[in-house]
């Protein structure tokens, strides 16, 4: 998924409309998903997806790289891109971010760093450490950056990204989606907490091309996946943006789709590399 800067005020309020019929409640330890992980690099190239962008949205180029591995203790993610739109009038707009983080495996410690781009220069540049006092309690994150440090309160029920990804597998494996998540990953300046509602709209077996490309898809089916982003702070009837992603148990993505309201973009999987193993 989000990317953004960072920035902090809390007045949650949750679209009423959304926690109907959805799986609100603090997920449990998802220790199945956790153990069918592959730990992996994916290599990502971005294209227009033109049936959801404005006329005025020409193309889309780049490339995201991704690393999720394995640790002992935590998961260490790792993501870089670089997307470049094209607009009417040989308008380019050049965006990118780097963020590295750190998860215990627990669910309870989360450690980041991000920096984002514009036209190739780095405009800013943010770490935090996030604390959650139990699975399904609050806890606070403290956020440094431009030579500021604040503190901010998370919300009873806020979970960190990899527990969140690996609960969305989870629920894959036990039937019980859709979900509703209070979810904090460090990416966004203006929303510190966002609500995710996630559906599952799909299923697929890998083609041979991708079987042929991608070996260690095999045995895998590909789960169509759809996620809507709320600010947590702010009353809304409608996501800030929302995602769709193909997705395989043991974690590998081949494709997400991001849509940003006037314009989407898809990424698509160029490249499949398996990370050892810890040895723990």
């Amino acid at each position: 998924m989000k990317h953004g800067m960072l920035q902090r005020a809390l007045a949650p309020l949750v679209p009423f409309a959304l926690l109907c019929g959805l799986h609100s409640q603090a997920p449990a330890a998802p220790s199945d998903a956790a153990e069918s992980i592959l730990p992996h690099r994916a290599t990502y190239s971005y294209a227009i997806e033109r049936e959801k962008s404005d006329p005025g949205y020409l193309d889309a180029a780049g490339e995201m790289v991704t690393l999720w591995s394995d640790d002992c203790d935590g998961w260490t993610v790792e993501q870089t891109s670089r997307l470049l739109i094209e607009r009417t009038g040989g308008v380019i707009i050049d965006f990118g971010w780097s963020m590295e983080s750190w998860e215990s495996k627990d669910g309870l410690q989360f450690r980041y760093f991000l920096a984002q781009a514009q036209d190739g220069n780095v405009i800013s540049r943010v770490q935090g450490r996030a604390t959650l006092d139990a699975i399904g309690e609050g806890g606070e994150v403290e956020i440094r950056g431009d030579g500021e440090s604040i503190t901010v309160e998370l919300l009873p029920g806020t979970i960190f990204p990899t527990w969140h990804s690996l609960d969305v597998i989870d629920s894959l494996q036990q039937d019980r989606l859709p979900l509703w998540h209070v979810l904090f990953d460090g990416a966004d300046d203006e929303n510190v907490l966002s609500g995710v509602s996630t559906f599952h709209i799909g299923e697929r077996m890998p083609t041979e091309d991708e079987l042929e490309r991608f070996p260690d898809l095999a045995g895998q089916s590909l789960h169509r996946m759809a996620f809507a982003f709320f600010p947590m702070q702010q009353e809304a009837s409608e996501p800030e943006h929302e995602m769709e992603l193909s997705l395989a148990v043991n974690g590998v993505v081949t494709e997400f789709v991001f849509d940003f309201g006037e314009f989407a973009v898809r990424a698509s999987l160029e490249k499949l590399e398996p990370m050892p193993s810890a040895a723990c």
